[in-house]
């Protein structure tokens, strides 16, 4: 993960309360309070990635997508946490047949990033495709950048358990 940037203790504890305020039902609250984080911290992804998470808990897909994206752009290593995110707020908002379409149609192109096939296979396990899936991820761990390490560490074993 990215190094935290400077100033960061107060805009933890009020992320932290923040998510205490959505684990409430107090969306608005929460995202107030998240957005006064971003302002503190630009530049921390896990905060984006809260807020999207709020976002998404307020129905507000597109916001929610687009501090998913912010979010790993400033922390690459929060591929999985991010992608976990943004595909069950695409499934919540009934889009994720339309993403994964769209992941295919890159694909078939050659235009795929290497986030987005690992997307790709978070896409195919929601929607049970566990077989396809693991085909993708393997492609993933191929072209898997070092700030991806980890999360190639964690899927080896269940990519080639017997």
């Amino acid at each position: 993960m990215a190094p935290k940037p400077e100033g960061l203790s107060l805009a933890e504890a009020k992320a932290t309360e923040a998510l205490t305020l959505k684990r409430r039902g107090r969306l608005k609250e929460a995202a107030d309070l998240l957005r006064n984080v971003l302002e503190l911290a630009p530049g921390w992804g896990s905060a984006w990635n809260d807020l999207g998470t709020v976002y998404g808990a307020q129905k507000d897909t597109e916001r929610a997508l687009e501090a998913f994206e912010q979010a790993l752009k400033l922390d690459p290593g929060l591929l999985a946490l991010v992608t976990a995110n943004s595909v069950g707020v695409r499934k919540e908002a009934g889009l994720l047949g339309a993403r994964h379409d769209e992941l295919v149609e890159l694909d078939k192109r050659g235009e795929l990033s290497v986030e987005e096939l690992f997307e790709l296979g978070w896409v195919l396990r929601w929607q049970g495709h566990e077989a396809r899936a693991k085909q993708v991820y393997v492609r993933f761990v191929e072209q898997a950048r070092p700030e991806h390490r980890q999360l190639v560490a964690q899927l080896l074993p269940w990519l080639y358990k017997t």
